[in-house]
């Protein structure tokens, strides 16, 4: 049943400050979920989550380095849980007109369902040549690995080298838009009790970004896919989509919208089956589109609203995790 007290927040607010390069931050959230998956057993209950991250940072003569630790634990009233957790570095380095930038990350994420136990680890290192060309040309060039590992029944594990080049072009000191290409080379397997299945393939396709930082903030990267594997023939491809929108609504106030998206098609040669997910793994398998309401008090401590859609890529199409969050929370910072 749908537990009412426990959609409003109760918060113990301890600020904390060690020292200028630390960096201390936790969010409270708590609401109603209307479930409209399989995963959960109510329609309509309650929910609690936490986000804590911690981060360092320090600098050197032309570069920096930044380490940081991020949780999310997430209960709600049904038999379902998650834990969710990254691990992240990034070292910057800056010399005239480039700047290199190398990041590596673990990220987890457990699922404790009352159908069955479900995670996921993934380790990702990118590279980042940032060349202002000129005044009005920024190029960026990314490339990277990175490695995925799914449990449940099925044992899935995908590794892919992906390159990326963006030109942007600066149209004034608010804003730029860019043009690019995107390629990636995975190869991932399924283990099955007692077949082992393997998709060797290519994701490639142009890329757009836009952002505009001034009255309002817009910060704005779609890609388009196409998806060729030995598994697959046309058509068969992905949208990808990522946005944050805001604006200060007064001196406290602000209200945001974000969106994070990916839809696929896949075409599937003749004699597979479309229950295996094997033959595709999506670019992000978190889906989100919600907006955010703030009001802050003082740097420290700030109160918000959240209505939204999410759903959880789980590789399982009898499976989803999806639903609509009406949240109220905190944020803690020093």
């Amino acid at each position: 049943m749908f537990n009412l007290p426990r959609i409003f927040l109760i918060s113990i607010i301890i600020p904390i400050t060690i020292f200028s390069q630390i960096g201390l931050k936790l969010n409270l959230e708590s609401g109603a979920f209307l479930s409209v998956s399989n995963l959960t057993e109510n329609s309509i209950q309650s929910v609690f989550k936490l986000f804590g991250s911690i981060d360092y940072k320090t600098k050197f003569e032309n570069s920096n380095l930044q380490l940081s630790s991020k949780i999310r634990p997430q209960f709600y009233d049904s038999e379902f849980h998650s834990f969710k957790y990254k691990l992240d570095g990034s070292y910057n380095y800056f010399l005239d007109n480039l700047v290199w930038r190398i990041n590596i990350s673990q990220t987890g994420d457990n699922y404790d369902l009352y159908l069955f136990d479900y995670s996921y680890n993934i380790f990702l290192i990118t590279n980042n040549l940032e060349l202002n060309a000129s005044e009005e040309l920024l190029v960026n060039l990314y490339f990277g690995y990175s490695n995925y590992k799914v449990n449940y029944s099925n044992t899935i594990n995908s590794s892919y080298f992906f390159v990326s080049a963006l030109a942007n072009k600066i149209i004034n000191n608010y804003s730029f838009l860019g043009f690019g290409i995107y390629v990636q080379r995975f190869d991932t397997e399924s283990k099955l009790t007692n077949l082992n299945l393997s998709s060797l393939g290519w994701k490639y396709g142009p890329q757009i970004k836009a952002q505009y930082m001034r009255s309002f903030l817009f910060d704005a990267e779609y890609k388009f896919l196409i998806y060729n594997s030995n598994n697959t023939i046309f058509p068969s491809y992905e949208h990808n989509i990522n946005l944050l929108s805001g604006v200060f609504l007064s001196k406290n106030v602000s209200l945001f919208l974000l969106a994070e998206f990916n839809f696929i098609r896949t075409t599937l040669k003749e004699g597979l089956s479309e229950e295996n997910p094997i033959f595709y793994t999506p670019t992000q398998n978190e889906n989100e589109l919600y907006t955010k309401i703030a009001y802050k008090f003082n740097p420290t401590f700030s109160l918000y609203s959240k209505i939204g859609y999410f759903r959880e890529n789980m590789y399982l199409d009898e499976y989803k995790l999806d639903g609509m969050n009406f949240l109220i929370g905190l944020e803690l910072k020093n």
